[in-house]
């Protein structure tokens, strides 16, 4: 399942598993070596932000990742974001201007998308859009699956990506739920795998975020789950929520 990817809306490829590079801070070498170690390992999505303030050390690590690889910059996905400030017509041509370059010329967007979007906030952008965003990134894993915004958005061409795929470190954490540690236990996984690959079996994309080699290694190695066991995901309900977008955005609904 390493290079499983989803097609979007666009016609592109999207690869499942992705690096993400949020609160990465931006340390001398410390990000560049995380990316360049994941494009090693075997990642092909690095997921990125110009508000994440570390897109230079990014773009550093691609281009170490490719010349290490031997792989063309075509053979990555890179995800880049505008914060809301940078929304204004005037100002997207320089923001864009600045995040590209800094990926080294990241090129032709092959897609657009969304983030923190409900269902009441996709349906009225699609009633006054041009183009059909392509992903809504939203926080998603066992303990805030997002059921209705991800099947709402899988009915509607929309492809999500889930960031905090594994939750926080902070209690409650994932890693500590039973029945997450005996699906770890059986499968010979870690709790990490087992919650990557849940998301992954649903068709949700996942960004992982680790600067750390042996975890940036270990979190690439997701596999199908057993009926079972996924099902034993689905079914719990316990719900904790890492980040609020209500903080950010007015409106009610599934985030």
């Amino acid at each position: 399942m390493n290079q499983k990817t989803v097609t979007l809306n666009t016609g592109a490829k999207m690869p499942v598993i992705g690096l993400g590079t949020y609160l990465c801070e931006p340390m001398p070498g410390k990000v560049t070596a995380a990316v360049k170690k994941a494009i090693t390992v075997g990642y092909r999505h690095i997921d990125a932000a110009l508000y994440y303030l570390n897109e230079d050390e990014v773009g550093k690590g691609i281009q170490e990742g490719l010349k290490e690889t031997g792989i063309k910059r075509e053979d990555i996905f890179v995800t880049t974001k505008l914060w809301n400030h940078h929304h204004r017509p005037e100002c997207v041509a320089g923001a864009l201007e600045q995040s590209l370059k800094k990926l080294y010329k990241a090129g032709k967007a092959k897609a657009i998308g969304v983030s923190n979007f409900t269902i009441d906030l996709i349906e009225d952008l699609l009633k006054k859009a041009e183009i059909k965003p392509a992903v809504n990134q939203v926080e998603d894993n066992p303990y805030l699956p997002q059921h209705k915004l991800v099947k709402y958005c899988q009915d509607n061409g929309i492809q999500v990506t889930a960031y905090c795929p594994l939750g926080r470190a902070s209690t409650p954490s994932l890693h500590d739920d039973p029945v997450i540690k005996e699906i770890a236990k059986k499968n010979n996984m870690t709790t990490a795998q087992v919650i990557l690959s849940w998301n992954a079996q649903r068709n949700v994309i996942v960004i992982p975020k680790s600067v750390t080699p042996s975890r940036i290694e270990e979190n690439f190695k997701i596999a199908e789950l057993p009926q079972e066991d996924f099902d034993k995901i689905q079914a719990i309900t316990f719900r904790h929520r890492t980040h609020n977008p209500f903080n950010l955005f007015p409106d009610n609904g599934d985030f």
